[in-house]
Order: structure tokens, then sequence, then C-alpha cells
């Protein structure tokens, strides 16, 4: 039952209010599907509602206050997007009907809310959740105790049940000032990879469209290729040292992907390795004077009879491997075309050999969905640096 005072105070704190950030959308990006129905709890004027429904997910927000989803709703229609509202105290009343695929909560502490969310989650559903910890009261006045998680509690309150699953889970100080506890869960995190990464590559696959049209991935400039990739090789040269008896395992570009014409150039033929694609099983390596075909992609590589380079016998013959792909983050996530090429030829590899992304600016996002399979990069070279990554602490 929602009082009046409730909601006055909320009315209140809503009235004339902009829609927030959109901070629980930024924490559980890499994992949120491109599709389906999402609930925002107690949102206000949510900026997370706004975003995920800019991604294409039917959006509802549930929130106590009147005033605040009268806004929302008017900021959505603002942004030519639509949210869809329920007026529920979040605290006594059941949680709004199901299946969801996603369920948001930023700024909201109602313990008893999180334990009942697993009931009604949609299979491959996600759960994030942002909320303040007691930690906060040694920098901040407010919130008040009550509305704070003691430490490690949101993650135990939502995984407590045995029926989620862990994605990513951390309490630090936040830009923000805040002390805060970040956790996303799911209720089969297999499925909700697989959701997420169809998300990202049809997200990438419209930047490879849209970048030969002079667009871009995340927004900004104008992408020149082959001035970009110039500048990427010459991080690459910089950067990557190659012993006698050593090469550097190179791709010949797609379309769309950064070329390696200014490095192939800088380092010689003679120390460079190079990928072939055959019509079943893993990528083979080769030396890059081989004879050359064509894949029906319309990329050159070594052809069927090429001289191959043991990699398994010879793990540290190559000093690198500069590997393309889709989208990257600093963690060393990389989000391929699906077929996991890259993956099973980078574990051969020794410890020894460098794995570098190789990606414009444009392609570095804040996380990429990875799965356990995936082999994660060492490195990433971008026209503006060449910088060491690795998984998150």
């Amino acid at each position: 039952m929602v009082t009046s005072d409730q909601q006055a105070k909320w009315d209140t704190r809503w009235r004339d209010a902009r829609a927030t950030s959109a901070s629980v959308v930024a924490v559980a990006d890499a994992w949120l599907p491109g599709s389906g129905r999402a609930l925002d709890l107690a949102g206000g004027v949510s900026g997370d509602a706004l975003a995920m429904a800019g991604l294409g997910l039917d959006v509802t927000v549930a929130d106590i206050s009147p005033v605040a989803l009268a806004g929302v709703s008017a900021a959505a229609a603002k942004s030519g997007l639509s949210v869809a509202t329920i007026e529920v105290d979040l605290e006594s009343a059941p949680l709004p009907s199901g299946p969801w695929d996603v369920v948001t909560v930023g700024n909201f502490f109602a313990p008893a809310m999180l334990e009942r969310l697993a009931g009604e989650l949609a299979p491959g559903a996600v759960v994030a959740v942002v909320v303040a910890t007691e930690t906060n009261l040694e920098r901040n006045a407010h919130p008040s105790a009550r509305f704070l998680a003691a430490p490690g509690q949101i993650q135990q309150l939502l995984v407590g049940g045995g029926s989620l699953e862990l994605l990513h889970a951390s309490e630090a100080w936040r830009h923000n000032g805040r002390h805060e506890a970040h956790v996303v869960v799911s209720n089969d995190v297999a499925l909700a990879l697989v959701r997420a990464k169809d998300r990202w590559r049809s997200r990438a696959l419209r930047f490879d469209v849209d970048r030969l049209d002079g667009g871009d991935f995340l927004g900004g400039d104008v992408l020149d290729i082959e001035a970009e990739s110039a500048r990427l090789c010459r991080r690459v040269l910089d950067n990557v040292v190659v012993e006698p008896g050593q090469r550097v395992l190179v791709y010949d570009a797609m379309a769309s992907e950064a070329t390696l014409a200014a490095a192939i150039s800088g380092w010689g033929e003679a120390k460079l390795a190079l990928t072939r694609t055959p019509d079943s099983g893993p990528l083979t390596v080769h030396p890059f004077d081989a004879p050359r075909e064509q894949h029906r992609f319309g990329y050159s590589q070594p052809s069927a009879d090429a001289p191959v380079i043991d990699v398994l016998a010879e793990p540290d013959a190559i000093a690198a491997v500069l590997v393309p792909g889709l989208a990257f983050d600093r963690f060393g996530g990389r989000l391929g075309r699906g077929r996991g090429y890259y993956d099973r030829l980078l574990s051969a590899f020794g410890p020894r050999t460098l794995r570098v992304g190789i990606a414009f600016d444009q392609q570095v996002v804040h996380r990429v969905p990875t799965e356990g399979h995936d082999v994660v990069m060492t490195h990433l070279a971008t026209p503006s640096g060449f910088d060491r990554v690795g998984e998150p602490g």
C-alpha cells in the first residue's frame, strides 16, 4: 500500500528533477541483451530506463512517486522513446509480474525485494544493482545508515538463494564520491552471455558498415581508415620486440579492419607469419611469403598447400599475435565474429607470446561480454596508444 506521506516525500524529491545518470546500465552494459522486457525498480526519473529503451528493450519503470513516473515518461517521449510505468511501493507490495529479461536497481536498498527477484525472471535474465554501502558514511552523511548495505550484503541477497549466478561484483569508492556495491547476476550465465554477445556483434557489425560510409561505433569524427591504420601500426612497431628467429603473426585485413601494411613494411616479410582460415577446422599459421589464394570474403591468405609453422611444437617462435576483432575493452576482452577461430589459436601459444588486440579507438568500449573459453589480450594497440591490458582486479 502506498501511503500519502511516502508519496509526498518522493513527489517533492522528483518534482522538476532531470533524468538521473544511467549508472546501473553503465555497470551492466556488457551483459545486457538487445531485446526483451526490462524492469527498472525505484529509479524515479530514471536515466537507466531511458538508456535501456535506447538499446531496444521494452522498459517498465516501477516507483512509488507518480510525479517521478510522469517525469520519466515525459523524458522518454522527448527522446523519441517509450516506457511503461507502474505506481507501487516496492518495500511492501509484490514485485511487478514478470518474466523480466533485465532488472535494474539503482540507489534503492530493500533487502526483501532483492530476495524476491529470482521468481520473476525469464531464462537468461540479468539483474544489476548499484547501492551505496555502510562505508560511504566515512565520507558522506547521506544516505543514512538505513539505506546502506553492509559489506557483501547485496551479493549475498542475490546469490544466496542458489538460483542466481554472479557475473560481476565489486565494492569501492567510485568517481561520484560514493562507496558503492556494484553487482550483476543471472539465472543462466551461459544464455545471458550468448544474448549479450549477439547484441554487441549486431552493434559492432553496424559499425563495420557505417564506418565505410563515414560513421563510427560510438559517435564522433569521420574515420580515415588509411591514416588511422598507419598511426596504429607505428604504435605496434615501437612496442613489439622481435628477437632473432621469431616472427609476428599478422592478418590480411577485411574491408572494415585496420590494415597492417605499414607494420608489414616496417618489419619485412621474413619476420612475419600469416593465418589461414580453412573450410573447416582451426586457423593455421604459415610463413608470410608462402603462396597465396583469395578467401571467399575477399582477403588474401596462404594457400592450402603452403608450408605450415607448427605453433604447438614451437610456441615461442611467435613473438606476438596481432588480433583483429569487432570490439575490445581494457580488461583484455575481445569480441570476435563468433566462430572462435582466434580463441582456439591463441590458446596454443606460450606465455611469452604477446596477444595484441588491433582496434580503432572507436572500437574500444568499457566492457565486452566474455566467456570462460575466450582468450584475453595482453595488450591493446590503437591509433592513440599501446597499452598493457588484462583481467580486472
